[in-house]
């Protein structure tokens, strides 16, 4: 490995911040190790201690450019798994009490893949 900067990496936390982490990591360490309080699910299901894993996310188009470098398929292996691609502003509207809606004409984010998991 020429690249190697040290044997042994450890990421706490394998969310897709650590995950994705981990990814990186492993190019330049010979051994990564990935420490979690929850034990990993064999599929896609929400976590006790991820709170947040029940709603609805979105991932902009920079982020999935980022995750594609290191994952070749992420964007197509999202859309199999039932993520939607869309454009903000476009395919739907943002509204939140209080606030104009999101409009196409303020928008710079047009690729978004927006993913949900059932609960």
């Amino acid at each position: 490995m020429a690249n190697q900067v040290g044997k042994q990496a450890v990421v706490v936390g394998a969310g897709m911040g650590g995950l994705t982490a981990a990814k990186a990591l492993c190019r330049h360490f010979e051994h990564v190790t990935v420490l979690d309080r929850d034990s990993l699910p064999e599929k896609p299901e929400p976590r006790p201690g991820t709170p947040q894993s029940r709603h609805t996310h979105a991932l902009l188009a920079g982020g999935t450019n980022a995750l594609v470098e290191l994952f070749p398929s992420f964007d197509q292996d999202l859309e199999r798994a039932g993520a939607i691609k869309t454009r903000v502003a476009l395919d739907g509207l943002f509204e939140r009490p209080g606030y104009d809606p999101f409009s196409a004409a303020r928008s710079r984010f047009q690729h978004v893949l927006h993913v949900a998991l059932a609960s």
